[in-house]
């Protein structure tokens, strides 16, 4: 099976979780974001070519259009590796979420959408895979050399 990310520019926060017949996602947290008071004249500007990754087309869909399919990304291996590591966390995610009352307010629902924030933190595997040289790149074409991972 090919590895594939899907690369968004939404504007907002993202968070891990799997949804029932699908792999890790990104899904957008719709907050209302602010500017620091330190930070008021901040205007992001994409980085210009050349890329290290993306073509310049795919440069111009995520900056147009919100984002872009970059096509075999990971190794097959690496795919495995990442979910052996985080599959079990989304087990027992699973797990919490079949004692949750059912009038409690969220969309995370027992095997059909988990949501296990902070893997980086508490998984090694998720902290290697988030600091991969793939998003590296991916920062340094699409948001700029001085971006954290």
């Amino acid at each position: 099976m090919p590895s594939v990310v899907r690369v968004f520019n939404t504007g907002y926060p993202v968070t891990a979780g799997r949804q029932a017949g699908h792999d890790w996602l990104l899904m957008p947290c719709f907050t209302v974001m602010k500017k620091h008071p330190l930070n008021q004249s901040f205007v992001w500007r994409q980085p210009e070519p050349p890329y290290e990754l993306v073509t310049e087309e795919q440069a111009r869909a995520y900056r147009e259009v919100g984002g872009f399919v970059l096509e075999d990304a990971f190794s097959p291996d690496e795919v495995a590796s990442v979910r052996a590591a985080l599959d079990p966390l989304a087990d027992e995610a699973n797990a919490y979420l079949s004692q949750v009352p059912a009038d409690q307010p969220t969309i995370a629902r027992e095997d059909e959408i988990v949501f296990r924030p902070h893997l980086v933190k508490v998984n090694q595997v998720a902290r290697e895979f988030a600091a991969h040289p793939v998003f590296q790149a991916l920062c340094r074409d699409l948001i700029g050399a001085p971006a954290r991972l």
